[in-house]
């Protein structure tokens, strides 16, 4: 049964100027984001703003929209509407009643997403991928190497995982207020390994680590699946003279290369498997790669100490004077 609130507030929005319906529509937007237990507007309601045929309505819908299918008609609306396509590859709120299987619940088979990708504009794998909300097995097929992965040339990946870099999932750990750990582990966390196995698949050039050292900026460095990080971390060295020459200019201006920024993450997330490395030289040497010069990756952590005696000068053992 339709939602008294409902009816009653669809009958004031068809009333009302196309500015406030936009910005209720907004405002809607950030409730449903911010509380997933939230229900607020039904599908009918929504498509009596689609029929009021308003630009300004349909761009606010696009973006802040709940139902797929709100999404799916002004998505594939005719002719091609850019903005409107744009608003949905933003959109914070659709996919919250679906699963959460954005943007697959926009499309009608996996074949269509993945032909979709191929032809998408620099704006669009923007758009797309800046999005907190894609859905995790789309996220992981995609950096894994899947169909999504291969339906696109190697520069739009490029541009995919930039968009990825300030994507606030990428960084974000898993809440488990609603879930269980099985979940975080099969699904979450997942993820975050397929972005770093990406260090050991990618090409070592320039170009890539230049992604790669933004993306490891970000990515919380949890890889169930990764036992050795460092490993991977020593295919990432310059390849050439030049590159060697241009590493070592970063370092005297006081910053790390584009590589060295890959060998940082990846020491981060060895880190985070365990913080006793820090006490290993070679890591700070070889990370940076300033000879002599050591890196802090975040706070060390305290070693045990059973005699309670940290911080306290250790009195020495008396000895027998000649």
């Amino acid at each position: 049964m339709r939602r008294v609130e409902d009816t009653i507030k669809e009958a004031e929005l068809i009333a009302s100027s196309p500015e406030a319906v936009a910005a209720y529509l907004k405002e809607r937007g950030s409730r449903l984001s911010a509380d997933e237990l939230a229900e607020e507007g039904d599908e009918e309601f929504e498509k009596s703003l689609l029929d009021r045929e308003n630009t300004l309505i349909e761009l606010a819908l696009a973006r802040h929209c709940r139902h797929s299918d709100t999404a799916k008609t002004l998505f594939f609306k005719e002719p091609t509407e850019m903005a409107l396509r744009l608003s949905v590859l933003s959109n914070r709120v659709i996919g919250r009643d679906d699963l959460g299987m954005f943007p697959r619940i926009l499309f009608d088979h996996d074949g269509q997403l993945a032909s979709y990708l191929g032809t998408a504009s620099d704006q669009e794998l923007l758009a797309l991928f800046e999005n907190p909300k894609l859905e995790d097995d789309f996220l992981q097929g995609f950096l894994e190497g899947g169909a999504y992965w291969q339906a696109i040339s190697e520069r739009q990946r490029l541009i995919a995982l930039v968009a990825l870099s300030t994507n606030d999932r990428m960084k974000t750990p898993y809440d488990d207020s609603y879930m269980d750990g099985f979940a975080e582990y099969n699904s979450y966390e997942k993820v975050f390994g397929a972005a770093w196995k990406l260090a050991a698949t990618a090409p070592v050039s320039r170009q890539w680590a230049s992604v790669l050292s933004k993306l490891y900026y970000q990515v919380f460095p949890e890889a169930h699946s990764i036992d050795k990080p460092l490993e991977l971390a020593a295919r990432w060295f310059p390849q050439d003279e030049e590159s060697s020459k241009r590493e070592s200019e970063h370092n005297e201006r006081g910053y790390l290369s584009d590589y060295q920024g890959v060998r940082k993450g990846l020491a981060k997330l060895a880190l985070s498997k365990d913080p006793y490395l820090l006490g290993v030289n070679a890591i700070g040497e070889r990370g940076c790669g300033v000879p002599g010069r050591r890196l802090r990756f975040h706070r060390p952590v305290p070693r045990p100490d059973p005699d309670g005696l940290r911080g306290e000068r250790r009195a020495r053992p008396p000895t027998d004077a000649p």
